[in-house]
């Protein structure tokens, strides 16, 4: 069966929400808040703050607020075209390439997170659909993702030919998505992202200290990920997001503008996956046959463990081990992609004895992560049942966005934040305007959540008001707990 992959865009002035649909279940889950937007990709002409030798990395002021964390491994730039080049990296000290107060060009490749700065690094990539520019590097290879050896190698020979006859400096990475594609896409997009690097290089040559490249927004991120080779659609709610995606898709992709599809129906668009949302950020997950997950974090790694709940399977106790920990491991590989969990997970899956179950569990692993776009290392199932990976996180995972540790509880649930409640009643607002037309409306919420819709998020109420041209009052009711609101309509 051909896997169907849809794409629904949800965007207001505050918060952009992006769901990616395959075969009909939530796969992937974007959040993009105007006031909190990523960094991830951003390349910034930064300045050294501070070099610390004793474990060769810097600090680099980059003007958004924490200083990003520099690392030796990441300044590839410094170690080309110089004696340095000629020495073992092990044999470098950061203190013979950076100085305090140097300017520095870098990029984002993971967000702050906690108490920690955003990571850098001077290995600048820029993306397109077939293609990976990397302007500090000279290599031509294809991405891991493309299984076929050989047709990875013939890409890469006509990427070589490509940039001989255009004389191109730089690196390029053959994307997977490459595939099928003409050599007139790949020079396309090979011509697209030159003139992208040589815009960013008069920029910073302009700039000095400031963002000089901005990653594009979500919606057009998803329009460069999404293969057209899968049949699907690309659904927004929002006019000026849906001409500016025909568009881009227009001069770089025109062969997705068809999918592009504008949402005009009164429900909103993501009312068929919003209890499947609130289950994503819940602690515990019901599979079909009524065996259980728990997922559990901690500041180390998260941990996920099966039980077989009210599931009593065959007669065979062997058998329904085994049966309930492959339908463990599909769910587990999409709670894993759809939370954007990062870091070390341990998995204790229900012991088996045989050591063929205990492959066949893994394998079917394999496969089930196959299709998550962050990178993903295995582990062995141990005799207990243990399964150790680690996956990849560049950005925020998606309860660490939308929640935070209950305060009414053992801290192990996960409560909505008061501005993911705010944003929730804005959004609940516009659906109900688009239904019924009121002239005024009252919410009713907590008083957590009315201070900060009457205070902090004042500019996205008198965005609603000026937007619907309506009247909007907020009250506040201590009876109330956080995640509960009512709205009046007249």
């Amino acid at each position: 069966m051909s896997q169907r992959n849809d794409i629904l865009i949800n965007v207001l002035p505050h918060e952009t929400r992006a769901a990616i649909i395959e075969c009909g279940r939530l796969a992937e889950l974007h959040v993009e808040r105007t006031a909190h937007r990523g960094l991830v990709g951003n390349i910034y002409k930064g300045r050294v703050a501070r070099v610390l030798p004793g474990i060769q990395a810097a600090f680099v002021d980059i003007g958004e607020g924490k200083n990003g964390f520099l690392h030796l491994r990441d300044l590839r730039f410094a170690r080309q075209g110089s004696e340095l080049a000629k020495k073992n990296t092990n044999e470098l000290s950061i203190d013979q390439i950076l100085h305090e107060g140097q300017p520095l060009l870098v990029q984002v490749k993971k967000d702050a997170f906690a108490d920690k700065g955003p990571r850098l690094t001077t290995d600048l990539s820029l993306a397109s659909r077939t293609l990976v520019c990397l302007p500090v590097s000279t290599e031509v290879s294809a991405s891991r993702k493309i299984a076929d050896r050989d047709q990875g190698s013939r890409m890469c020979a006509m990427v070589e030919r490509l940039k001989a006859q255009t004389k191109a400096d730089g690196g390029f990475i053959v994307r997977a998505a490459a595939q099928g594609a003409s050599e007139s896409d790949i020079a396309n997009d090979m011509a697209f992202l030159r003139g992208q690097w040589a815009a960013i290089q008069v920029q910073a040559q302009q700039a000095s200290s400031e963002l000089v490249y901005q990653a594009p927004p979500l919606h057009l991120r998803l329009l460069r990920e999404f293969k057209p080779s899968i049949a699907g659609s690309i659904t927004i709610d929002d006019r000026n997001a849906f001409d500016q995606s025909c568009e881009f898709a227009a001069n770089h992709f025109p062969e997705l503008v068809p999918a592009i599809h504008f949402y005009e129906q009164p429900e909103s668009l993501f009312k068929p996956i919003e209890q499947d949302i609130d289950a994503a950020i819940g602690r515990r997950v019901d599979l079909p046959s009524g065996a259980q997950l728990v997922i559990d974090r901690t500041e180390a790694m998260t941990v996920i463990d099966v039980n077989t709940a009210s599931f009593v399977g065959a007669n065979n106790s062997s058998q329904t081990i085994l049966a309930t920990n492959l339908e463990a491991a599909r769910e587990i590989a999409r709670q894993l992609r759809l939370r954007n969990a990062g870091g070390i997970v341990i998995i204790d899956f229900i012991d088996m004895a045989a050591k063929a179950d205990r492959q066949t569990l893994l394998q079917t692993m394999q496969e089930a992560v196959e299709q998550d776009p962050a990178a993903i290392w295995l582990g062995r199932i141990s005799r207990l049942g243990l399964l150790e990976l680690s996956r990849e996180r560049s950005h925020e995972g998606l309860i660490d966005l939308l929640c935070e540790p209950c305060s009414n509880c053992d801290s192990k649930s996960n409560a909505k934040t008061a501005l993911t409640v705010c944003y929730e009643i804005v959004r609940k607002v516009y659906e109900l305007d688009r239904l019924h037309k009121p002239k005024s409306y009252t919410v009713r919420a907590s008083t957590e959540v009315a201070t900060l819709l009457g205070d902090g998020e004042a500019a996205a109420l008198t965005t609603l008001q000026n937007t619907l041209a309506c009247q909007l009052s907020v009250q506040s009711d201590p009876q109330l707990d956080r995640h509960d609101y009512h709205i009046a309509l007249a």
